[in-house]
């Protein structure tokens, strides 16, 4: 599921990837994916996701991915 932002500074959305910020703990997991947004900077992102109702007991870490928006 990718979520989009609304940007008032007219910037170009990227897509982030959402994953656990304990880096070690989402090794142990399996470094999963927990979802995916489209915002314009990586604490924009962040604050999308956790509004979206992603959780994680690690908090939340966002990651340019690879691609343009579609």
């Amino acid at each position: 599921m990718t979520v989009k932002t609304t940007d008032g500074n007219s910037e170009p959305l990227v897509r982030w990837g959402i994953y656990h910020q304990d880096r070690e703990y989402a090794r142990e997991m399996g470094d999963p994916c927990l979802g995916i947004v489209a915002a314009a900077s990586k604490s924009e992102a962040e604050a999308a996701a956790h509004r979206q109702g992603f959780r994680g007991p690690t908090g939340l870490w966002a990651h340019p991915m690879q691609g343009g928006l579609e």
